[in-house]
């Protein structure tokens, strides 16, 4: 696949350093937008194609640290974004046409700072959900809009032990949560959270039998530990369609014996899982591995790499100091690519790769070889 470099204008006004971003989900015509977060906790929105910013909001996010890892996600309507500092304790909920604090999040003290604070929108019909987490196992469902009604309310006796805590409750839950992602019809959600030794545990569950049943998220009839046991955990995910999900990462071998071992024995690989038919799709090998560690300190490890899929069925994976690799889905076969880059955001909607720099937006595009 061949690289085409594609001019974007500079961006007006200047919106500083921007350390966040993420594509909001436009109607097809539509101008390409993109929300980003600054040094100064400022929330702005960016035409990609003209180059327009305006400050949505300044957002009042507790205990703030713009030199740590942020991390922002919007609402598939493209009215509400969530704000928090990875592995902080705080978020924030804004909408986006007002600017407003809708909700402001805290997660427990229990090893908070060692896994993403869990955070998710959900669409369902006409109603936006938001799930959060409120402690180390603990998730919360609740709506947005059109009014903020919680929907996952439940009692947790409070315990001085994990033995106490697991014969005081029967859904009591021994899983650190971490960051979520949810399938395009809002209809499943799936994390790599951790438990201890530490390993990496991939999860899914429906948000529909959630809906129905509060204890749905700690064990429920449709959750399914999907991969595991797992070296790393907030591994890279993307939703290919709204059943198969694949997910970059590598099975610990300290903790398996060979004969457990799957088709990607214990190297990085790419699992496929169908949530729909509960079971594994495929498995892509020959895949790198990521980078985990970081020179910031006191910051745990993690996965520093994302998954991208676009509308031709293409699937990439890349990530810090790990060039672009990309594979037909059709066929699960690498695709050769030109000049392969680091980006840092893939843009769905304008079917680019963007990287940020002060004041301007680079951008590039993979079409097939012959074809521009």
């Amino acid at each position: 696949m061949q690289k085409i470099s594609v001019s974007l204008p500079p961006l007006h006004p200047d919106l500083g350093t921007m350390i966040a971003w993420c594509a909001v989900p436009v109607a097809t015509g539509e101008q390409p937008l993109l929300l980003a977060f600054n040094e100064q906790a400022e929330l702005w929105q960016i035409e990609l194609f003209t180059g327009q910013t305006r400050l949505i909001s300044q957002v009042e996010l507790p205990a703030f640290q713009p030199a740590y890892p942020v991390q922002l996600i919007v609402s598939p309507c493209g009215r509400a974004a969530a704000v928090s500092n990875r592995f902080g304790k705080y978020a924030v909920v804004i909408e986006l046409a007002s600017g407003n604090t809708l909700l402001s999040l805290e997660r427990g003290e229990y090893h908070y700072d060692k896994s993403v604070y869990p955070l998710a929108f959900i669409m369902k019909k006409e109603q936006l959900l938001l799930v959060y987490g409120t402690d180390w196992n603990r998730l919360e469902l609740i709506s947005l809009l059109p009014k903020i009604q919680p929907l996952s309310d439940r009692d947790i006796p409070v315990s001085q032990s994990e033995e106490q805590a697991a014969k005081a409750n029967e859904h009591y839950l021994n899983y650190f949560h971490g960051e979520l992602y949810v399938s395009p019809d809002g209809e499943y959600i799936a994390e790599t959270g951790w438990v201890w030794a530490p390993v990496g545990v991939s999860r899914i569950w429906s948000s529909t039998a959630w809906l129905n049943n509060v204890w749905e998220s700690e064990d429920g009839a449709s959750l399914d530990s999907i991969w595991y046991p797992l070296i790393d955990w907030d591994l890279p995910m993307v939703w290919l369609d709204s059943e198969r999900l694949a997910i970059w990462g590598r099975l610990d071998e300290d903790l398996l014996e060979e004969e457990d071992w799957g088709q990607e024995e214990t190297q990085s690989a790419i699992l496929i899982y169908n949530a729909r038919q509960r079971a594994r799709h495929a498995v892509i090998t020959n895949v790198p591995d990521f980078l985990t560690s970081t020179n910031l300190p006191d910051v745990f490890v993690y996965p520093q790499a994302q998954l991208a899929v676009s509308s031709t069925g293409k699937l990439f994976a890349w990530g810090r100091e790990v060039d672009m690799q990309a594979w037909d889905l059709s066929t699960l076969q690498p695709e050769p690519l030109d000049s392969p880059f680091q980006p840092d955001l893939y843009h769905p909607q304008a079917d680019l790769f963007l990287k940020f720099e002060k004041g301007l937006i680079e951008a590039w595009q993979y079409v097939a070889t012959g074809k521009e």
